[in-house]
């Protein structure tokens, strides 16, 4: 049976080098953690209605990683990405989206229970 420390130090998270013509070359699109990948959905259950903006940059900037394994993007390129060819961004978000499994069905279920209300009569006053 696996240990503690073999579970945590595996390197479990896929990665897959990705060709994108319109910027000239690969770039390597790594799964998402789970606690980028529940960020995600967190994000599109608070924004359900402005969340098609940021959605894909956030995605592919939380992605793309380097040689070395880290994050190429910031939080503070998402706009940037935003401007970029919207072909280059598709490729690359689907490449997430395959390494994650992060599927349309997830995201609408992630909104679909974000507009439930408890029926438990239980209340946050």
């Amino acid at each position: 049976m696996l240990k503690k420390d073999e579970i945590l130090n595996a390197q479990d998270l896929k990665t897959e080098v990705v060709h994108v013509p319109q910027w000239g070359g690969d770039v390597i699109v790594r799964e998402l953690t789970t606690a980028q990948r529940n960020e995600v959905y967190k994000y599109i259950a608070d924004n359900r209605e402005s969340a098609v903006g940021r959605f894909q940059p956030m995605v592919v900037r939380m992605s793309v990683v380097g040689e070395d394994g880290h994050p190429v993007f910031s939080e503070d390129d998402e706009a940037a990405l935003a401007g970029k060819s919207s072909k280059a961004m598709d490729i690359v978000f689907a490449a997430c989206c395959r390494t994650t499994k992060l599927r349309r069905a997830d995201i609408a279920e992630t909104a679909k229970n974000s507009e439930e209300t408890p029926t438990d009569g239980s209340s946050s006053d």
